[in-house]
């Protein structure tokens, strides 16, 4: 929470596939995908355009990704900045943004490993409004757990990096006083 607060214990989530007679319970999404991938690792968890991901095949994919995230050092406490590309007002079907589920992954894998928040945001080329919006990754940031932060152009800060050629950039305060910053490409 913004004040300081602990987070208010999520409750559990319970996925009921009456085709199958099955009731799974789990503390959070990352558990319920371990657990369909362990009684079903060949189902399909996604299919697009012909090309299949089976459960079994995304639980592997998460856990690398926990693991990269372990290795870049998410800390019990941290302050993450997840850095998606939100530039356009554009819808996820059209992929001109990140996907706004791999922003929901990311951002919950940063708090189950210990991140106390997680913020997402980007300087748009389009109306910021309508890119947060439209793109789903601010609903999705949302959904996580994450604080949306809107960037006000006011708050840049010109910093000297020190280059031959680009001696200086602006810069978002709450960019680099975050622990970690984790840009996510489209």
């Amino acid at each position: 929470c913004q004040d300081g607060r602990d987070r208010p214990e999520r409750p559990a989530l319970k996925i009921t596939t009456k085709s199958r007679g099955w009731i799974m319970e789990a503390k959070n999404l990352r558990e319920m995908i371990e657990q369909r991938a362990k009684k079903t690792p060949d189902w399909v968890y996604f299919a697009y355009y012909g090309q299949y991901l089976t459960y079994g095949e995304f639980d592997r994919e998460v856990n690398k990704l926990a693991n990269a995230l372990k290795k870049l050092g998410v800390k019990k406490g941290d302050v993450v900045w997840v850095k998606p590309n939100i530039a356009w007002d554009r819808s996820p079907e059209q992929a001109a943004n990140t996907n706004p589920d791999v922003v929901k992954t990311l951002v919950r894998l940063c708090l189950e490993a210990g991140a106390k928040t997680v913020k997402v945001g980007d300087n748009p080329c389009n109306d910021a409004d309508k890119s947060y919006t439209n793109s789903g990754i601010a609903a999705a940031a949302k959904e996580a757990g994450a604080e949306v932060v809107f960037l006000d152009r006011k708050r840049f800060r010109t910093t000297q990096i020190g280059g031959d050629r680009l001696k200086e950039i602006p810069v978002y305060p709450e960019l680099v006083e975050s622990d970690l910053v984790i840009s996510v490409p489209v």
